[in-house]
């Protein structure tokens, strides 16, 4: 992501890379060692709760989901502009 600044997010994955032991990194070592919240054991099953399609607005037309939104609103502003928007932080599975 180019607004969080992505070469300091590459040079703290190669840091935490470096430390991690050489097996496998899977899910639960990544929680038990304090590299992912545990929520993310949970996360197949957030993803499924939110996994149905939009509805379309009495126009027809499908939302726009926004998350943050500053690329989107640069690429895309007409698109934006003429259609209903749903914000990510307003969705209750989330």
């Amino acid at each position: 992501c180019r607004c969080t600044g992505y070469k300091s997010i590459e040079r703290a994955v190669q840091r935490i890379a470096e430390e991690l032991p050489k097996e496998n990194y899977g899910l639960e070592m990544l929680i038990r060692e304090g590299y992912l919240p545990s929520y993310f054991s949970t996360m197949p099953e957030k993803l499924q709760a939110i996994n149905k399609p939009p509805e379309a607005s009495q126009a027809g037309q499908f939302p726009v989901f926004l998350g943050g939104g500053t690329d989107l609103l640069v690429q895309a502003p007409e698109k934006v502009a003429h259609s209903p928007v749903q914000p990510v932080s307003e969705l209750p599975a989330l």
